[in-house]
């Protein structure tokens, strides 16, 4: 019996409209809105809130890969960790995006829009290398000390960056798009494009597989925000924002399927098939009565429970007179159809706390 398989449907209505969504954002173009300006105090805020909450949910991807791949145990589980340990870098990077963000409490140094972009493209970058390298250790597979090691030099990277916060920032970025600016996002959204072909052939499973690809799908939507904005405060650069939030979600729910729903889906398939197996052990095939072996294992129970607590206990043998020659006048379907009706007859007249058996041949047990 095939393992039952987690409907897909959704991820691939959600794959369906991340499709429409390039569509939906050219179309204020038409009007002259897509490179609006928000103010600083209404953006500020928006900014903040919505950064905060999508490195919340990349610290939640890095508990649940690492927690999902220790709990499997399985080299072909070690794409939870790949995941997980490079977005725990992604989300220490969306926070000193957030807190470098030009108007922003300078606790560590000045902010600048370089320093804010710069965060934020390396951020993406262990994103897209994350996902690499996830497709990369799902088909090789991951030596059990990776791992730890990876998890290490996540940790290096985080105290660099934050030790970056107290140097001199390079002008890579500046204010609005530079040309260097533009090819880091630029080869960004080649690099994403690559994880959602190589993902796409690979054979994961279908319903985490469908998240995965619709997350890449919008984390190339923002880069194709930042290819085009204007200023950090306009309405695409907002949009962006909100692609990456949706990107973070699609991606949690892919290792929440993966990680934590599947592998309790298989565990009460195999309940399931034990249970059937175990019932099919101690039944009958032809009458659906409970067969020989489970006569004795029941009679011996209940002879110790008899003795045990001083309580009657009756047996009632039934044999059917005559089954030979009926057998072999009318031949053996016949002959099981009789012994079908028998049974049936045979429960039909016990009450439910009564036991029926097939000892073997025409012979019954009450």
């Amino acid at each position: 019996m095939p393992f039952p398989v987690i409907s897909s449907r959704k991820p691939i209505l959600l794959l369906a409209i991340a499709a429409l969504l390039p569509v939906l954002l050219w179309l204020p173009g038409m009007h002259g809105a897509v490179f609006l300006v928000l103010a600083p105090e209404t953006f500020l805020p928006l900014h903040s809130i919505l950064t905060s909450l999508f490195a919340v949910v990349a610290f939640a991807i890095f508990f649940i890969g690492w927690y999902s791949y220790h709990r499997a145990g399985e080299a072909r589980e070690a794409f939870h960790a790949a995941l997980g340990i490079a977005f725990l870098v992604v989300g220490s990077l969306d926070l000193l995006h957030a807190w470098t963000f030009v108007g922003m409490p300078a606790f560590f140094s000045l902010n600048s829009p370089n320093r804010t972009e710069s965060f934020w493209f390396l951020a993406r970058a262990f994103e897209c290398l994350g996902l690499l390298g996830a497709h990369f250790v799902q088909r090789r597979g991951l030596k059990p000390r990776y791992p730890f090691h990876a998890l290490g030099g996540a940790a290096l990277i985080i105290a660099l960056s934050v030790l970056a916060l107290f140097s001199s920032p390079f002008p890579i970025f500046g204010e609005g798009p530079t040309p260097f600016g533009l090819l880091l996002e630029a080869s960004l959204v080649i690099a994403f494009g690559l994880a959602f072909v190589l993902i796409f052939r690979s054979d994961w499973e279908e319903e985490a597989k469908s998240y995965i690809l619709a997350s890449i799908l919008f984390s190339g939507y923002a880069e194709l925000c930042f290819l085009s904005h204007q200023s950090l405060t306009d309405v695409l650069s907002l949009i962006g924002f909100l692609y990456k939030g949706l990107a973070y979600l699609l991606l949690f729910r892919a290792l929440v399927v993966s990680g934590i729903m599947a592998p309790y889906s298989k565990l009460e398939h195999m309940i399931a098939l034990y249970r059937r197996a175990d019932r099919q052990a101690q039944t009958d095939g032809m009458t659906g009565l409970l067969n020989h072996e489970c006569f004795m294992g029941h009679l011996n129970r209940q002879f110790q429970e008899a003795r045990r607590y001083g309580r009657p206990l009756s047996l009632v043998m039934v044999d059917l007179d005559h089954f030979k020659e009926y057998n072999d006048r009318y031949g053996h379907q016949a002959g099981n159809v009789m012994l079908q009706r028998v049974a049936a007859q045979l429960r039909e007249s016990c009450r439910d706390s009564d036991l029926v058996f097939r000892f073997g041949g025409d012979e019954f047990a009450v």
